[in-house]
């Protein structure tokens, strides 16, 4: 709960989406991320980039849009709209990790 709270201190974005982010939320998001392996994270990943593409851009099938459209600012969590560094720190995937599995999802 201690690394919870301190990110939660810290900021993200200038819209400071963090702050408004369920604790028990995340707690609930770590905990499932801490059950998958590694192949299980980078379909999580992929997944759920896709999902936010599709969100984004109206489109039912984000894999046949050109690669700028599959250009994901925001994600989705909890029904909270909220920027990507937020997203992947909630999950607790490295940064590297996403957005090597971003740049995958873009130009396949």
């Amino acid at each position: 709960m201690k690394a919870i709270r301190l990110l939660a201190a810290g900021v993200c974005c200038r819209k400071d989406c963090l702050q408004h982010v369920d604790r028990k939320a995340i707690e609930g998001a770590r905990r499932g991320m801490r059950q998958i392996n590694t192949n299980g994270i980078r379909e999580f990943v992929l997944n759920s980039l896709m999902s936010n593409t599709m969100m984004s851009s109206g489109h039912g099938h984000g894999h046949g849009l050109p690669p700028i459209a599959r250009n994901v600012k925001d994600m989705r969590f909890n029904g909270n709209i909220i920027c990507k560094k937020t997203w992947y720190k909630i999950h607790k995937i490295p940064q590297s990790t996403f957005y090597n599995y971003q740049h995958y999802f873009q130009h396949g």
